[in-house]
């Protein structure tokens, strides 16, 4: 969090989703990440290396992570055919591609933070060397899932700073702040829970640019002037299925022959059974 800081004046000066900002960041945070690395080898005297390149791990993650959304991705399906219906699918599968576009060019440094070195340098710091470190201390599997994430999650609280210079009322900035802390420390524990059962950091990785992309779930087809609102019952009905689902296949899609290989230990002691 403080290499997030460490940044030259000129570019701390600039608001937070400029691009000279968030490329001066990609620096630091990229050489913090390397050193964490570097330290992990140093303390534990073992080159980490896993078995494969995680592929299928990263596939499983993105297949799970997907039926948790399925309440979701069935809006995004519901409001392409309700489009479609005033016009072709080619024509607005085609629109949507091209605004697609345009806000990637537009916005491209904040698209790379947000799904491809945010996640993947949390990833790595948060799950691929806190995780084997609290392993090596003999704690158990389950207390190292459950407790390494509420690191995560208070390193999320510095946003709290940025808010309340914004000009954000305090109770609105806390509550904000504090809701965040919750739903980044859930998200923690699922991504460091597909860490220790795949065996491969790329699981964890791909889930967090999966929901990066996705955001928190859009409750608007609640809303009576919505284009979804005499659907309603079915799209809560998919959240729910979906999130049952989810639960139900969270032990038998994530059991796999792959160990994480970072301390000598035994594969039932590395993967969470």
């Amino acid at each position: 969090v403080v290499s997030v800081y460490c940044v030259p004046s000129r570019y701390a000066r600039l608001p937070r989703d400029s691009p000279s900002q968030i490329y001066a960041r990609f620096v630091t945070v990229s050489l913090t990440s390397v050193l964490c690395v570097l330290r992990l080898i140093w303390l534990l005297d073992c080159v980490p290396h896993q078995k494969g390149l995680g592929l299928s791990a990263a596939l499983i993650a993105l297949l799970l992570t997907s039926i948790l959304y399925l309440g979701q991705i069935i809006c995004s399906v519901l409001n392409f055919l309700n489009e479609a219906r005033i016009t072709t699918p080619q024509k607005v599968f085609y629109r949507n591609l091209r605004q697609s576009w345009l806000l990637l060019r537009q916005d491209r440094a904040i698209y790379i933070r947000n799904l491809l070195i945010g996640p993947i340098t949390e990833e790595i710091v948060f799950r691929g060397c806190v995780l084997p470190l609290l392993f090596s201390a003999q704690i158990s599997k389950l207390h190292a899932i459950l407790l390494s994430p509420l690191v995560f999650g208070v390193a999320h609280l510095h946003h709290l700073k940025r808010r309340l210079d914004e000009g954000a009322p305090i109770l609105s900035a806390l509550a904000t702040s504090l809701f965040q802390f919750a739903y980044t420390t859930l998200f923690g524990i699922y991504t460091a829970f597909l860490f220790a059962r795949t065996g491969h950091l790329l699981s964890a990785i791909a889930a967090h640019i999966f929901c990066n992309y996705m955001g928190l779930p859009d409750f608007d087809f609640f809303s009576p002037h919505g284009p979804l609102y005499k659907v309603r019952f079915f799209i809560l009905a998919m959240y729910i299925f979906g999130i049952v689902a989810f639960f139900r296949l969270l032990f038998s899609c994530t059991t796999t022959p792959s160990t994480f290989f970072i301390i000598p230990t035994t594969e039932e002691d590395v993967v969470v059974r």
